[in-house]
């Protein structure tokens, strides 16, 4: 795979695919070239002129008031502030943040040279990544401390990074590419560091995971309200969609759920109330907003990562403004919203573990048939655990973006916490897909021992979990039996997101 930076605007999906392939190849556009040496001519002009540049001929933040001379000051600049703390963002999860950045550089908004793009883009491909840790940033300005690091790397300090997946020494990667330091001049330490590059990449990885996460849940429950003989029409178009409700994302779950149910009859079971419970009526209702929420989320990391992230922006005919783009605010409220669609996901899925192995409509307790020499607890433990998880995913979906400090001598004094959050609900994703794959696991198993009749979807999604975990009729371990189904319905999922440093 490979992409000319500067001919189209990516997305998160994309981004998440060029940095997962080892093999990607990165180039800079033409236009993107040009762009951008419009936009350092024009600073330098003005530094030429004398105009007073923040960041480069003064001191940073609060300091601002303070004169001084341009060199060595972008060096020092990331020496003081490489002191972020905390486990490292993934080999993948670096180099999708690199991409951001070289993409926001290639923009032609920051002042900085092509050349600065080119020395980046060498260093992707070649397999060279920052080591990011994931505890520091503010979110305003951006991301500086967490990519520090990698103005570091590129001016040639003595600091890890990551080479074709495995952390090395920065000489060690370089050298062994032939790659020599790029000096840092003017503003480029500041302009490698001042924005939302880190988090726009967590984020990135985030929304696609919640979208796999939220598309296996989707048969998963089908599957499951099959087994338990709950009412299908609940999710009819007819009630769920059209004039009867204007939710986009309700119709869209309902139209979904239908498509799975095709071909398909709930079991028959006596006995049963005319209502069923909310967690089996109520589906498109719960799952409308989390799906609405995601595209919201999708839509937003998207533009931020097409964004300038940076300040002060120079633009080739207005000139240098300064402003506040590094501010990330969006990112900071999709990281909140999708974390409360998180939890109620993941309410869903546990109270549906709770029908699922509670003996009756239909179904054996703990989802085992007893054989008379032997007295068997069956999936039990699996609903144990999902209870545990649940409340582990419902403790993490205390919004971050409301926890605002006044730093830096009060001159950010209104902060996003954006790479806080989007680290909180990648923690909280690595949950909940484990209790996606709990989920899937027991409805398979519900599925099999009930009377259904299911349709060529969920017929294939039963295949799909059975190659992987095989029908319970004894009591035995499943705890790899989670992870193996895991990896197998969300591909990103537990593949260890952090690298503990």
């Amino acid at each position: 795979m490979s992409w000319i930076i500067g001919a189209e605007m990516i997305s998160p999906q994309n981004l998440v695919r060029l940095a997962c392939d080892p093999s990607a190849r990165l180039e800079l556009s033409s236009q993107a070239r040009e762009n951008m040496t419009a936009s350092h001519k024009r600073f330098l002009s003005e530094l030429n002129d004398g105009a007073k540049i923040y960041g480069t001929n003064t001191g940073f933040g609060r300091n601002v008031r303070s004169q001084t001379s341009s060199e060595n000051l972008q060096q020092d600049l990331a020496r003081y502030l490489d002191c972020a703390q905390g486990d490292f963002l993934n080999y993948e999860m670096s180099r999708a943040a690199l991409i951001a950045r070289i993409k926001v550089l290639s923009l032609g908004l920051s002042g900085v040279r092509p050349e600065l793009a080119e020395y980046m883009i060498l260093l992707f491909n070649t397999g060279i990544a920052p080591v990011i840790p994931t505890l520091g940033a503010l979110g305003a300005s951006g991301d500086l401390v967490t990519m520090a690091p990698l103005a570091r790397l590129i001016q040639g300090d003595e600091v890890e990074c990551w080479h074709l997946g495995k952390l090395k020494t920065s000489k060690e990667a370089l050298s062994a590419n032939g790659i020599k330091p790029f000096p840092l001049l003017h503003r480029d330490g500041l302009a490698i560091m001042n924005g939302l590059s880190a988090t726009g990449a967590v984020m990135a990885f985030a929304v696609e995971r919640f979208s796999a996460a939220l598309s296996a849940s989707l048969k998963s429950i089908a599957a499951a309200k099959l087994a338990l003989g709950a009412d299908l029409r609940s999710e009819s178009v007819t009630i769920c969609s059209g004039t009867t409700r204007l939710h986009s994302g309700q119709a869209k779950t309902a139209e979904s759920l239908t498509q799975l149910w095709q071909g398909a009859q709930s079991a028959q079971v006596s006995g049963l109330p005319l209502q069923d419970e909310y967690s089996l009526r109520c589906l498109s209702q719960i799952l409308g907003p989390i799906s609405d929420t995601l595209d919201e989320a999708q839509k937003w990391v998207f533009e931020e990562l097409n964004s300038v992230s940076d300040n002060p922006v120079v633009c080739p005919k207005a000139g240098i403004i300064n402003g506040g783009n590094f501010f990330g605010g969006y990112l900071a409220t999709s990281s909140d919203h999708l974390a409360l669609a998180v939890s109620r996901l993941g309410e869903l899925l546990e109270r549906q573990t709770f029908h699922l192995i509670g003996g009756e409509r239909g179904l054996p307790a703990n989802l085992i048939i007893q054989k008379e020499s032997r007295y068997f607890h069956g999936m039990k433990g699996l609903h144990q655990t999902a209870s545990s998880l649940q409340m582990e995913i419902v403790h993490a979906a205390h919004p971050t973006g409301i926890l605002s400090r006044s730093s830096e001598s009060h001159n950010q004094d209104i902060v996003s916490n954006a790479m806080n959050g989007a680290n909180r609900l990648v923690r909280q994703l690595s949950v909940l897909e484990t209790l996606v794959s709990i989920h899937s696991i027991l409805s398979a198993q519900a599925l099999e021992l009930s009377n259904a009749k299911a349709g060529s979807a969920i017929q294939d999604w039963q295949a799909q979990i059975r190659e992987r975990s095989a029908l319970v009729n004894e009591d035995r371990s499943l705890r790899l039996d989670i992870q193996t189904v895991a990896h197998a319905l969300m591909p990103l999922s537990l593949q260890g997101v952090r690298h503990v440093a």
